[in-house]
């Protein structure tokens, strides 16, 4: 029904950057924390490297809103609180 918030696809890698950059959505602009390094921390020990790109960290509740005004933009029809079953192919798309 709304975009909430969960843990699960905060970090996005620059594959995810690269396919929501071609629905027009940038991490950044949307004020998404910049992640430069991967830290691995066990009792005491602490492991840490430079990654080799930037990611982003970006709240689901954000990024969920952008995929959706993304998606009316690109001239779909969203429909809150509704659940898909089945999809048919169609000569125009689904």
């Amino acid at each position: 029904r709304e975009a909430r918030h969960k843990i699960c696809g905060e970090f996005l890698s620059i594959e995810a950057q690269g396919a929501l950059a071609r629905v027009g959505i940038d991490p950044a602009a949307l004020g998404g924390a910049p992640i430069d390094v991967v830290r691995l921390v066990h009792g005491n020990a602490v492991a840490e490297s430079p990654l080799p790109f930037r990611a982003f960290g970006l709240t689901r509740r954000t990024l969920d809103e952008a995929l959706l005004a993304a998606g009316r933009a690109h001239g779909v029809d969203v429909v809150r609180g509704a659940c898909v079953r089945r999809l048919d192919p169609a000569d125009d798309g689904f």
